[in-house]
């Protein structure tokens, strides 16, 4: 291996090891995450993995939804209908103190929704202004309320807009699996 090559694949390894450190300190190489929103906190006791119903008008399927946390705790991802033609994530994560949303949908976008409600049992979250899709033409899940009507058991409807005006909407019953 040449010298250059050599110096850059030590200086690599030894920022990548565990006991990398500030001026020889045993300090952590990164600092700790921010205090998460107690909304935030709630949505994080979702992680684990989730099965029950999709009900769309009269149409009812099996769904599984699986929760993630990631990113020291910042992100909790949530894979929808997971190894399946239907398979979506969206990703959860505090923006300027509350939660927000990003869904990757099927549809080919990728609407962002912000908190604009919650209590101790209910968040509602809605489409985000800023987020670059055309409300008014295209369509998108614009909405979507999580209810906890335990621990264990959780309600999600999400409701699709078209043209400016809501279309359908979903709703996942779900319980946690042990």
């Amino acid at each position: 291996m040449k010298p250059l090559a050599l110096t850059l694949t030590a200086l690599l390894l030894s920022l990548a090891s565990p006991g990398f450190a500030d001026e020889g300190q045993n300090k952590p190489c990164c600092p700790p995450p921010p205090p998460a929103s107690k909304e935030f906190e709630q949505l994080k006791s979702l992680a684990g993995t989730w099965q029950g119903t999709a009900v769309t008008g009269e149409e009812t399927e099996p769904v599984t939804v699986k929760y993630e946390l990631t990113s020291g705790g910042t992100a909790l991802v949530e894979h929808l209908s997971p190894d399946t033609p239907h398979a979506m994530i969206s990703v959860y994560h505090d923006k300027a103190g509350q939660p927000t949303m990003t869904h990757y949908c099927m549809l080919g976008n990728q609407p962002q929704m912000k908190l604009i409600k919650a209590d101790a049992t209910q968040m509602e979250f809605s489409l985000a202004e800023d987020c670059g899709i055309d409300a008014a033409r295209e369509p998108h899940m614009h909405q979507l309320t999580i209810t906890w009507t335990s621990p264990d058991a959780v309600t999600q409807t999400w409701t699709m807009y078209e043209n400016g005006q809501a279309k359908m909407s979903t709703t996942l019953n779900l319980t946690r699996t042990p």
